[in-house]
């Protein structure tokens, strides 16, 4: 009994100590009347923002240059942004972030980290809220709404 009380114990500890993970994307809703310009608006949106429209091989996505975002003593944090209109009232913003090491390698930084969370996503919803592009969060967060109700 003692060793399930202290092994329910370390898991709820090893529970709070870990990293809040989330996916590497988020969803936006037109709440105005669709008038088919919902690419121009994602543009005019990342316009308004650090986020530079370059061109991309696929002709339906909005992609981004890449951003610096931090540095650190090894390694420093780059993020570029596409942007996928889906339909005429919803896109989808996918976040590319890399760890870029002193000596040119390259990782992928798997989840948003709370960190860049607070470093794109105000900046965007301010951008986008401008553009009548609301944020409706990803699955997961529309997920966990849906099950407190």
């Amino acid at each position: 009994m003692k060793v399930s009380a202290a092994l329910v114990v370390c898991a709820a500890l090893l529970a709070g100590c870990a990293p809040s993970i989330s996916p590497l994307y988020r969803d936006y809703d037109l709440r105005e009347s669709a008038d088919g310009a919902l690419r121009q608006r994602i543009v005019d949106a990342l316009g308004a923002t650090r986020w530079k429209v370059v061109s991309t091989s696929a002709p339906h996505v909005v992609a981004t240059d890449t951003v610096t975002l931090s540095r650190f003593g090894l390694y420093r944090v780059e993020v570029a942004l596409e942007v996928a209109p889906v339909g005429d009232r919803y896109a989808r913003v996918l976040v590319h972030p890399y760890r870029v090491y002193f000596t040119g390698a390259r990782r992928k930084i798997p989840y948003f980290k709370r960190r860049l969370r607070r470093t794109i996503l105000p900046e965007l919803a301010r951008a986008f809220e401008a553009q009548g592009l609301y944020a409706i969060g990803s699955d997961v967060e529309r997920d966990k709404e849906a099950g407190a109700r």
